[in-house]
């Protein structure tokens, strides 16, 4: 009867340090059904023991559940469980001590651990009475946990790619270059061919630039000596000219709003990564346009670049007619792997975007369109005239 007293006296501490009061037993401030103490027990993943054993060698703890007689249960049905390596000589410290508290991990649980509260030891790693409570790392924080990681792996990959597309890009522009000289020294030329070779120059030059950065910016080395200012009026219109034709082809029109494309509108970023900033916003634009027709709409796309320039900063709007904004996208369209194109989007795009654009102390906001699709609005600081003096 002693040890059924004691059992209870402990039980009722654990239950007023978890918050519960006295589950109904004796005069407490907070007085609790059984039942719903335990419901609460359930909910919590909180359970006593008696006859709590732990055993150094095998890493095993064990102990009589609640409400069943140490004298009377078997070991096959004693509770048991095998603690994590690394916490085997933590509760093994404890030995010979009548309070122990602990957090300790399971051997095979990667993400929840449990808290266990032990008293009246009876010599070495044995406790007359003890009671666990489960603890588990919350869903959010392990999504969180785990794309972190993929970015640092991706990170890497994206490094060692960085270096391997060095060497292809170099030959191409080397070919490129020999076949322009060829071209040149021909008896007679072909317009659509020097373009399109300038065009195939360009484009090499912007991704070995892009490459560049990005293995500068794996390595942890920053750009030497002030940091280039792009133009944005100068990045819409490139951004536009890179994909007029394969929007066209697709039967959407790209329009470039003339308002500010002859006024110099400098932002501390690289003209490359503002540029691939636009493309990505407009690629997304298209793509929500062809969404929208995937539906069965079969109208004219519209996408339209807009941009302003306001006292502290400049404004750069996209819009579309595209199929609009899904459910929670303002929110979760900037967390990496977000996407909502299934198996053809990585969630990356515009992550990449915000990534940049803070770079500047910029940031961007997707909203409504005005009366259909969308808008996504990158907002950059106006350079001070000393920032561009320095630059200058």
């Amino acid at each position: 009867m002693k040890s059924a007293a004691s059992a209870s006296r402990f039980e009722d501490e654990v239950l007023r340090e978890c918050g519960v009061g006295e589950g109904g037993r004796g005069e407490g401030s907070l007085r609790v059904p059984g039942p719903l103490v335990n419901d609460l027990q359930a909910y919590f993943g909180l359970f006593m023991l008696s006859d709590v054993i732990f055993e150094p060698e095998c890493g095993i703890l064990s102990g009589v559940p609640a409400g069943m007689s140490a004298g009377t249960v078997g070991p096959a049905a004693r509770f048991r469980i095998k603690l994590h390596a690394d916490d085997c000589g933590v509760l093994e410290s404890m030995a010979g001590m009548d309070g122990v508290r602990a957090e300790l991990r399971p051997a095979e649980a990667r993400h929840s651990s449990f808290r266990l509260v032990l008293r009246d030891c009876r010599g070495g790693t044995s406790w007359r009475h003890g009671a666990m409570m489960e603890l588990h790392a919350p869903a959010f924080l392990i999504a969180e946990l785990a794309a972190r990681s993929r970015l640092a792996e991706l990170g890497r990959q994206l490094s060692m790619l960085g270096h391997e597309l060095r060497q292809p890009l170099a030959t191409i522009s080397m070919a490129n270059e020999n076949l322009r000289v060829v071209l040149a020294n021909a008896a007679q030329d072909s317009p659509h061919v020097v373009h399109a070779l300038a065009t195939i120059a360009e484009q090499v030059d912007r991704a070995q630039a892009m490459i560049r950065q990005t293995i500068d910016y794996a390595a942890g080395r920053a750009s030497a000596g002030q940091p280039e200012l792009a133009e944005l009026a100068r990045a819409a219109a490139n951004a536009a000219r890179l994909l007029v034709t394969q929007l066209e082809d697709a039967g959407i029109e790209l329009e470039l709003e003339p308002e500010q494309a002859g006024h110099r509108l400098p932002v501390a970023l690289s003209q490359v990564e503002l540029e691939q900033v636009l493309v990505n916003i407009v690629r997304n634009a298209a793509e929500s346009i062809w969404a929208r027709r995937r539906l069965g709409w079969n109208g004219t796309g519209r996408i339209a670049i807009r941009l302003r320039a306001e006292d502290t900063q400049f404004i750069c709007e996209i819009a579309d007619n595209g199929a609009g904004l899904s459910r929670g996208t303002p929110e979760s369209g900037f967390q990496p792997f977000a996407t909502t194109k299934g198996e053809e989007g990585t969630g990356l795009g515009l992550y990449l975007c915000e990534v940049l654009l803070a770079k500047a102390g910029g940031r961007m906001r997707l909203l409504p369109g005005m009366s259909e699709g969308a808008r996504a609005e990158i907002i950059l600081p106006r350079l001070t005239e000393r920032a561009e003096a320095t630059d200058g």
